[in-house]
């Protein structure tokens, strides 16, 4: 990211946050990176190593404090996984439908009641998250393809850009209509969007 951005911008504009764990000098100069950032950007990785840090109370509500003053949040593949009410830690089994089988943990919550996952068409994540949709039907699943960006502004309102492959250059939504019962079989929405797609909070229902 420097070298793209050398000659462009000074080398003060790009600040990389130490990485964790960190102690409590690392963490008063992150508090203070995010308090005078005038963008985050989450890079990808390993989520487990962004919630580490991230779970931290004060570097938590100050991220959730400089989103919720229109500050820009970027975040690239594992890191959007984060970005949710809960987090998909690991990988799971692709091969079944079973939301006691799919470890979460808590994430930003920057999307409240949203479950957030990347990479959704080449890696075969629609099963694991239609096994949380099932687990938590209160929830909502935002799947986003590779090489595939979707831009919220509002909570809720957007569009979808990128697409480097047509074949999972897609963005799918999925909501419980119906919870699974004993007596009864449930019933999930589905939505499947493109780039040059736009949407509303509809879109989404209604969150």
């Amino acid at each position: 990211m420097r070298k793209e951005l050398e000659g462009i911008r000074p080398p003060e504009f790009l600040e990389m946050a130490a990485p964790g764990p960190l102690d409590p000098a690392a963490k008063q100069k992150v508090l203070g990176q995010i308090a005078r950032a005038n963008a985050l950007i989450i890079t990808s990785g390993d989520q487990n190593k962004l919630l580490d840090v991230a779970q931290d109370p004060e570097i938590k509500a100050a991220i959730l404090a400089r989103y919720e003053a229109g500050v820009v949040v970027e975040a690239n593949d594992a890191g959007s996984i984060g970005m949710g009410e809960l987090a998909v830690p690991a990988e799971e089994d692709p091969t079944i439908v079973d939301g006691e089988e799919v470890g979460t943990r808590p994430g930003l919550g920057l999307l409240p009641g949203v479950l957030v996952d990347t990479q959704f068409v080449r890696r075969q994540r629609y099963n694991r998250m239609l096994g949380l949709l099932l687990k938590y039907p209160d929830r909502f699943v935002i799947g986003v393809g590779s090489g595939t960006a979707l831009i919220l502004r509002n909570g809720c309102e957007g569009e979808i850009i990128g697409g480097v492959n047509s074949g999972t250059a897609v963005v799918i939504t999925m909501r419980t209509t119906r919870a699974v019962t004993p007596g009864k079989p449930g019933r999930v929405e589905l939505v499947i969007a493109r780039p040059g797609n736009t949407f509303d909070c509809a879109f989404i229902g209604g969150r």
